[in-house]
């Protein structure tokens, strides 16, 4: 974090400080997630509560790549629902996609309402 993200000794005792960040960071997966965000938003998000325990798993990683892939979402849509709480692990579920997939086949919600359904804290 220190070397190839420049993040300061202040802001990484500061990000140490939210729940699970330590234990995210002490993950094989992490390093290979923080390279997919941007560098201007890896302190912001990772101060979401949940955020850093979801992406190092690896069923956020299956998601976000079929999120982008499959159904065309770009990832600065995804890098914003993912300031939403609870979003990073909604998308760590293992039944995610099973669940998007059930909206929009059998009850026929969009893709721009299932965004912002996921846009809203706690749904």
């Amino acid at each position: 974090l220190q070397d190839e993200k420049s993040v300061s000794m202040e802001q990484i005792l500061k990000l140490l400080s939210v729940s699970g960040v330590a234990t995210a960071i002490a993950r094989d997966g992490f390093k290979e997630s923080i390279e997919w965000l941007q560098d201007g938003k890896i302190l912001s998000l990772l101060s979401v509560s949940g955020l850093a325990i979801a992406i190092v798993r690896d069923s956020f990683k299956e998601s976000i790549k079929w999120l982008q892939d499959e159904k065309a979402v770009s990832k600065e849509q995804i890098l914003s629902l993912l300031s939403v709480r609870g979003v990073a692990t909604a998308i760590a579920r293992d039944g995610f996609k099973e669940s998007i997939k059930w909206l929009q086949d059998e009850k026929a919600v969009s893709k721009e309402q299932i965004l912002s359904l996921l846009s809203v804290r706690g749904v």
